[in-house]
């Protein structure tokens, strides 16, 4: 499938309900956003609350060695 989306007013992206079905996405869902060559990643991060916990110290961990 593909999309396109519009950046709103507050910066936002609306996904059509057809890739939130496909997805299972639900209010609340996790993602991680990356920049690879001059392009933007989003991924759904399906996971519990002890791996979201390791996710985030690890995203810290990076940020405070930049």
């Amino acid at each position: 499938m593909e999309y396109i989306l519009e950046l709103d007013e507050h910066r936002q992206l609306q996904l059509p309900e057809k890739a939130l079905e496909a997805l299972n996405l639900k209010s609340g869902s996790k993602f991680v956003a990356r920049i690879n060559a001059g392009k933007l990643l989003i991924e759904n991060l399906p996971f519990s609350a002890l791996e979201e916990g390791e996710a985030l110290n690890q995203t810290i961990e990076s940020l405070q060695k930049e």
